[in-house]
């Protein structure tokens, strides 16, 4: 390989990489909360491909202490609904205060004059009705108390418009013409610090976009506390380098990147980082505002005059309690609660981290089984260091992997295209598993392709295509044919057995003077087909999909690859609609016997006499409809000339002529019927002998 690819293909261990790639610094301890101070920085992270993150932060405090976290508005729910919080020591962890986000429209209704919904002039003095204001007008000042509003109609500038008025009561009553106003002034001042009041609260909705949380932890001497949660996080993404070595039996390179975005407003420093393919259940609930019930309004009760009572004969079992049934459950949780203080003694080190290592590792005991699927976790060796509102790629695997070139021919995914992929079939035994994400490929010393792969488990082989090799060409001819291996009959029913084959033909064409190329064909599984046979190729492996087959084609040459498949039929059919011309067939090639044959000819000889009859039966039937409709015209001729004519007189010959040959008719038709239920009863006797 030359040799300016070698600082890519020569992968050192990733806790190294990661040093030399992020610049990160030597782990250090948890913060020391000294007195005045409220430091807690972020410890261990745990990133989802789910768009969550766990967040881990730790401190050492002394005595009695409270923490400062501050959250952006938007990430407080989370926080509320995964917050964990541990004294370590044996202290106690106290209520977390925070600053309560009431709505605005319940806290704006609680001060004396309402600005919600960006209300008018009119609106606020309407709400003064009682108070002492002074309006000043263009002309004059006028002082007095609001006794209400009112809306007058008036011409101005030949239009009729409604003018909004303020009454006061001065020492005369005065109506002000709102329009004129050119400022109103509120005179108590209580009331007008209210207004600002109110004004404040909106400015303050607006300028709110974090929330303070107050920690109280309480104890003796100096101890770790911790406190935990989850909240949302972009989703870190996975990103490959596979570099091909120039002889095929080297190993193929193999390197590994994380993109880690920090979209916090915290930098983080020296930080225990986990990547975690898992995709826990996580959702939003709204725990920060508070929420407010309509209750119904009911009457005050009125004290009833007390009158004797008269009780009925109880029908409850003697010697039960109303509270029995309670009693073994109250008891159950106490047992539960001794329990749980068995497994985590509080009062110890080692209890207590049993307890975090049980609510903080659930997810990732799960995560580390490779054995599971698309779940798995890479922990970063060494800590790192992302500033806020900055993103990092972070090496997570580098390895040699073994591999092997080939071309790619998928007559799945591409039917009717010329020309295969060039492809890598990798094995994937670097000893950690692969999530899924792009993959570029380098070829010697030159960019060849892009990739894409999804999760691959230790061990796993998965193949991968990034270009077009343009130097083969594959054609493909479908050819089919079927022979009947057996026909039988059992009770009456003829039982065939057709075995159907088709030959599918890949042509491969190799342009290619210096080098050979291993092909592998992707031909798609049919439900019912069965591969028989593969002529100049292999069937290495099979997916849900497709059969793979490979074929060595060697340079400046074609190859031929034919697939055989294979499928029988079973049917059932008819004795009498079976084809003679097939049948004689079969009894030359033997797979028919005479005398199954004799008895199918038989049958149809049979049928053909039921045939013969039927239409024998439906020509008598259509002459004697003919001859009914003749009757009715000559009757309706006969209505219209008189009895005495010679035209009456024929046509009464032809009536009468018509009736005797109806007479003959019915006979006829009843000796044909007759025959008909004998051929067909003959027919359905022979066929039930058949087999």
């Amino acid at each position: 390989m030359p040799s300016q690819i070698h600082p890519l293909i020569a992968l050192a261990r990733p806790a190294a990489a990661l040093a030399i790639a992020a610049g990160l610094a030597a782990c250090a301890g948890p913060a020391l909360a000294q007195e005045g101070e409220t430091e807690m920085p972020l410890t261990r992270l745990t990133l989802y491909r789910s768009g969550v993150g766990y967040f881990e932060r730790r401190a050492v405090v002394r005595g009695d202490a409270e923490v400062e976290l501050r959250f952006d508005r938007e990430r407080v729910n989370d926080i509320l609904k995964s917050m964990v919080l541990l004294d370590l020591g044996g202290g106690t962890v106290e209520a977390v205060g925070y600053d309560s986000k009431e709505p605005l429209e319940r806290r704006l209704a609680g001060f004396d004059i309402d600005v919600s919904g960006s209300p008018s002039l009119w609106n606020i003095i309407s709400q003064l009705r009682g108070e002492r204001i002074e309006i000043e007008t263009s002309g004059s000042r006028v002082t007095g108390r609001v006794l209400g509003m009112e809306s007058r109609k008036e011409e101005r500038g030949g239009v009729v418009v409604s003018v909004g008025y303020v009454n006061l009561a001065t020492p005369t009553l005065r109506s002000i013409d709102l329009s004129t106003a050119r400022s109103v002034k509120i005179l108590d001042p209580e009331l007008e610090a209210e207004l600002g009041r109110a004004l404040e609260a909106l400015a303050a909705q607006r300028d709110e976009n974090e929330t303070a949380m107050s920690l109280r932890f309480s104890g003796n001497g100096r101890r770790e506390i911790v406190a935990a949660y989850v909240h949302e996080a972009p989703v870190w993404k996975a990103t490959y380098r596979l570099i091909l070595p120039e002889d095929d039996g080297d190993p193929v390179g193999l390197q590994g990147w994380a993109i880690v975005e920090n979209h916090t407003d915290e930098d983080w420093d020296d930080v225990t980082l986990s990547l975690v393919s898992g995709q826990p259940v996580s959702f939003r609930m709204n725990l920060y505002e508070p929420l407010f019930l309509s209750r119904p309004e009911v009457p005050v009760p009125a004290v009833a005059v007390a009158t004797s009572q008269v009780f009925e004969r109880g029908r409850a079992g003697r010697g039960q309690s109303p509270w029995a049934a309670t009693t073994p459950r109250a008891e159950l949780a106490l047992e539960d609660a001794d329990s749980f203080h068995r497994r985590f003694p509080m009062e110890s080190e080692e209890g207590v981290q049993r307890l975090m290592s049980t609510l903080a590792d659930v997810s990732r005991a799960v995560a580390t089984a490779g054995a599971t699927g698309d779940v798995f976790s890479y922990t970063i060796d060494s800590p790192i260091s992302i500033e806020r509102r900055r993103s990092a790629m972070l090496p997570i695997v580098g390895a040699r992997v073994a591999g092997r070139r080939l071309s790619v021919y998928d007559s799945v995914a591409s039917p009717g295209g010329r020309h295969p992929m060039r492809g890598v079939e990798i094995t994937n035994d670097a000893g950690l598993e692969l999530m899924p994400g792009p993959m570029s490929v380098l070829d010697g010393s030159s960019y060849a392709g892009d990739a894409q792969i999804g999760f691959v488990a230790r061990g796993e082989d998965r193949l991968l295509t990034f270009a077009v090799d343009l130097e083969l060409t594959v054609d493909r001819e479908d050819t089919s044919t079927s022979r009947i291996d057996s026909l039988t009959a059992v009770d009456g029913v003829l039982r065939q057995r057709t075995s159907y084959e088709r030959r599918s033909t890949y042509s491969i064409d190799n342009a290619d003077p210096s080098d050979d190329r291993v092909v592998l064909i992707q031909h798609p599984i049919s439900p019912a087909w069965e591969l028989a046979a593969v002529e100049g190729g292999a069937e290495t492996e099979r997916t849900d999909r497709a059969h793979r087959i490979e074929a060595v084609v060697d340079a400046a040459a074609e190859h031929e690859v034919t697939l055989v498949e294979r499928r029988q039929i079973a049917e059932s059919i008819a004795v009498v609609g079976y084809d003679l011309e097939r049948l004689a067939v079969l009894v030359r090639e033997g797979r028919v016997s005479d005398r199954l044959a004799r008895e199918i000819r038989e049958a149809q000889r049979l049928s053909a006499n039921v045939q013969e009859t039927e239409l024998a039966i439906n020509a008598l039937d259509a002459g004697r409809g003919r001859i009914g409709q003749s009757q009715a015209r000559l009757r309706e001729n006969m209505r219209v000339v008189g009895r005495e004519t010679d035209l009456y007189a024929r046509y009464l010959r032809e009536l009468t002529e018509q009736e005797d040959r109806l007479d003959e008719i019915e006979r006829e038709r009843t000796r044909r019927s007759r025959e008909l239920d004998d051929r067909r009863g003959e027919l359905r006797e022979h066929i039930r002998s058949i087999g």
